[in-house]
């Protein structure tokens, strides 16, 4: 063996260190050449042949060390994987019961200064909604994190197939937006009124 040859251990490693789909002797024994290509012409550095690499391996079962490799490297992976799920999963627990005591205690904070007392009175409905507006806000927090739900809307569904009733609906429901909700709505003209036909 001359002295810059490369070591069993070197050419072991890169054996080990190749992509599992492409690993083989051959392979190895080709990549040296190309490697070292400069250096294997000037004589500076030697490779074993193709029947000493394919002895070494065969003799010292490199594909089983290999794939005791691939064994421990899944391992790592798998469990930082599942301790990454684990330090996510602490991580809302955390969030969810700090959450769930800010509420909790906003809740009673304002329950005990309302019986003491203590608040300057509410003079304006702008107020009132403040102080209601700061218990929800954080109650909805609590439910979206919690797989709640914030707000809550209804549909109603009308199987009316008569023209007639479609009209009547629709025309219902104008004047109940202009009288429920103080919604302004310009009374309905002739014109109007006919395209709803």
């Amino acid at each position: 063996m001359r002295k810059n040859s490369l070591t069993y251990q070197t050419i072991l490693n890169l054996y080990l260190g190749m992509d599992n789909h492409s690993r083989s002797i051959r392979s190895l024994h080709r990549l040296l050449h190309h490697k070292y290509k400069q250096k294997i012409e000037s004589k500076s550095i030697s490779i074993p042949h193709l029947n000493t690499m394919w002895n070494w391996a065969n003799k010292n079962n490199w594909k089983q060390l290999a794939q005791n490799q691939q064994l421990e490297i899944d391992r790592k992976v798998n469990q930082r994987i599942v301790n990454k799920q684990i330090t996510s999963e602490e991580k809302f627990q955390s969030i969810m019961q700090d959450l769930q005591e800010v509420s909790y205690l906003t809740l009673k904070k304002i329950v005990a200064t309302l019986k003491q007392n203590l608040l300057k009175p509410i003079e304006t409905a702008s107020e009132l909604k403040a102080l209601c507006n700061s218990v929800t806000d954080v109650l909805k927090q609590f439910s979206v994190l919690s797989g709640g739900v914030s707000s809550r809307s209804e549909s109603i569904s009308h199987n009316l197939t008569n023209e007639k009733q479609i009209r009547e609906q629709i025309l219902k429901l104008i004047s109940s937006l202009a009288t429920e909700d103080g919604i302004s709505i310009k009374e309905l003209d002739k014109s109007n009124k006919d395209k709803l036909n």
